[in-house]
């Protein structure tokens, strides 16, 4: 098996601009897994930023249109370049058309007060949880093979009372650099939490993403899972809201996702 890291390698043409691969098997319906697509694109605005002290802070995006295996091209454009803050404006296109389009927020750290009032989780230790197979077996999308999934909660078209849904989750596939891109990945794996009230298979599509970086993800341990929990608190005429957090398994917050899922079907 390919590494993680390989998928988010991109082949930088002239400035600003990147070719990058979509393999075939990472399929989630009609086009790629989202989570790929968007790990490549924090991957280019990534390689596109000079200074090392400047990470990911922030993604927002939009998938416009369903991202095909082969060929894509990437570009960046900088919208405001700050003391502390870049701003990227990133979009993937293939055969000229846009197909996903997002800003990234690149900042250094300042030195200001922290504090974390949010509840962590307080879940069993991972290998405590049973794993369960989701692409192999035909249930879930094709590129669900590569991720390990440990439910606690919230399985999917299980009829549950509430929209909501928690348990660890890692990479099949080596990674060898932890990043953005990695934990971007991770963020997009799971199902929507939506997708736990209902009792009969439908297909679901994110149409938009938004990542807020909490840690550092390259001092994370990438041997060990990550505790994923989410709702959806709202949705009506088709269309669901979902909160999403990623921690570690000693409580601390990772990452924050927003994204609006459309129920098709």
């Amino acid at each position: 098996m390919i590494s993680l890291d390989t998928l988010f390698t991109l082949r930088a043409a002239e400035s600003g601009r990147f070719h990058s691969t979509i393999p075939d098997g990472w399929q989630q319906g009609r086009g790629a897994f989202g989570g790929l697509v968007l790990g490549q694109m924090v991957a280019a605005a990534e390689a596109s930023e000079t200074d090392a002290r400047r990470r990911l802070r922030s993604l927002t995006a939009e998938l416009v249109g369903p991202v095909q295996p082969g060929a894509a091209e990437m570009t960046v454009e900088p919208l405001r370049r700050g003391s502390s803050v870049t701003a990227l404006a990133v979009r993937l296109l293939q055969g000229g058309e846009v197909q996903a389009h997002a800003v990234a927020l690149l900042a250094a750290d300042r030195p200001a007060a922290s504090w974390h009032e949010e509840m962590p989780p307080s879940p069993p230790p991972w290998h405590a949880v049973p794993e369960i197979g989701l692409g192999a077996s035909g249930v879930g999308p094709a590129f669900a093979e590569f991720f390990e999934y440990r439910p606690l909660s919230g399985a999917p078209f299980s009829g549950a009372e509430t929209a909501t849904t928690s348990g660890y989750i890692r990479s099949r596939l080596a990674v060898e650099r932890p990043g953005a891109a990695w934990v971007t990945a991770l963020a997009d794996a799971w199902w929507s939490a939506a997708v736990a009230r209902f009792t009969a298979v439908r297909p679901f599509a994110t149409i938009t993403f938004t990542l807020q970086m909490v840690l550092d993800p390259t001092t994370l341990d990438v041997t060990e899972p990550l505790f994923h929990r989410a709702r959806a608190p709202h949705s009506s005429d088709g269309y669901a809201l979902e909160a999403r957090e990623l921690w570690t398994g000693d409580g601390r917050l990772v990452a924050v996702n927003h994204q609006t899922v459309a129920v098709l079907g």
